[in-house]
């Protein structure tokens, strides 16, 4: 890895059934930069026992949980302009002096959550003209990266490429893309 590589340990679903804590902890302790988890339930456990390093939530949460997300520092995925307004909305409420940092989901072929690559500029650009937020990064899933057959090592290479197209395309607009990130 190079030495700007970052590493995001997944610690969701109670740590896959080892503890979510305890997996945080040895994860940190292993040199972990982020953590990823899979709600805010999730995200206040891990900040309720003094786990300080940033959070990525793999999932999206309902406007109700914004408060949340935000008083936890949580860093939530964002794929439209109208959570990018929720957002900037609560974050004004708190009287935010600083960014909140977002991360942008990109939907590469998996149909479950994020843009269009060809979106990504837009969306990018909604992100830093809000008020309150900032790009820290850009994520994709990819689908089937686990198999060995053929066509899905094909759909693997193809959701890169779009994902790289993403990048490009949110680079265009003169916006740095934060940590571009994808992972089965």
């Amino acid at each position: 890895f190079k030495p700007e590589t970052k590493l995001c340990v997944a610690v969701k679903a109670n740590g896959y059934g080892n503890g979510a804590v305890q997996c945080a902890k040895a994860a940190k302790e292993a040199g972990a930069d982020y953590l990823a988890i899979a709600c805010v339930s999730e995200g206040i456990e891990l900040r309720q026992n003094g786990i300080d390093l940033p959070l990525l939530m793999l999932s999206l949460c309902c406007p109700e949980e914004i408060p949340e997300v935000i008083k936890y520092s949580i860093t939530p995925l964002i794929f439209d302009k109208e959570i990018i307004a929720l957002y900037d909305e609560e974050l004004e409420k708190t009287g935010a002096s600083s960014k909140f940092p977002v991360h942008m989901a990109v939907d590469t072929g998996m149909g479950r959550v994020g843009i269009r690559p060809d979106e990504a500029g837009e969306i990018a650009s909604a992100i830093v003209d809000s008020k309150h937020l900032l790009l820290g990064g850009m994520c994709t899933h990819f689908a089937v990266a686990d198999s060995l057959t053929d066509e899905n090592i094909d759909f693997t290479k193809e959701q890169f490429e779009s994902f790289k197209t993403a990048v490009e395309c949110v680079k265009e607009k003169g916006i740095e893309p934060g940590i571009c990130s994808c992972g089965a």
